[in-house]
């Protein structure tokens, strides 16, 4: 073997050894970039969706305190009161509250019809405003108005209050 041949042999293995680097090079951002958007895609559908997550948790807790309204259940719809709320809202209290039988005989569902995020004056880390259309099966819709935070994992009620919805126009 002389030196001719033993130079184009490492001649064709250098350029050999540079192809595999840069389909290596190539592999190594393709699949960065495909953790990149997978993640991210996973971020956001995560954020996204705790928002509606939130709100769901948010409708289930004004719906069974209507269903505790409804069959007139006062021990368990004061256990769904935050424990602020707790302070400033004794049983008797939702004894009173459930005596507008207006807004519970013949209650059936809750339809969210706005939620926002709320802050401020002690209210826990998550909390959401929400506005709902209390249905029912022989008297027209109600309007809802609470406050509902979440506190250890769990969501509970801070504020509820029931009015007529105004009448909308043809």
């Amino acid at each position: 073997m002389n030196a001719e041949d033993s130079k184009g042999e490492r001649s064709i293995r250098k350029s050999a050894n540079v192809a595999q680097q840069k389909i290596a090079l190539i592999y190594l951002v393709m699949g960065g970039l495909v953790f990149f958007t997978i993640a991210l895609g996973a971020a956001l559908f995560s954020v996204g969706r705790s928002g509606v997550f939130a709100q769901r948790a948010a409708v289930e807790v004004v719906q069974r305190y209507m269903d505790h309204g409804r069959t007139f259940e006062t021990l368990a719809a004061h256990r769904l009161y935050s424990v602020e709320a707790l302070a400033a809202t004794s049983e008797d209290d939702v004894v009173q509250i459930f005596s507008a039988r207006r807004f519970f005989d013949g209650f059936e569902t809750v339809e969210l019809r706005s939620a926002e995020s709320v802050s401020g004056s002690g209210l826990a880390l998550e909390a959401l405003s929400i506005e709902a259309i209390a249905t029912y099966s022989s008297a027209p819709p109600a309007l809802i108005r609470a406050t509902v935070e979440q506190a250890d994992g769990t969501w509970r009620l801070r504020t509820i209050s029931f009015g007529e919805l105004e009448p909308t126009s043809p």
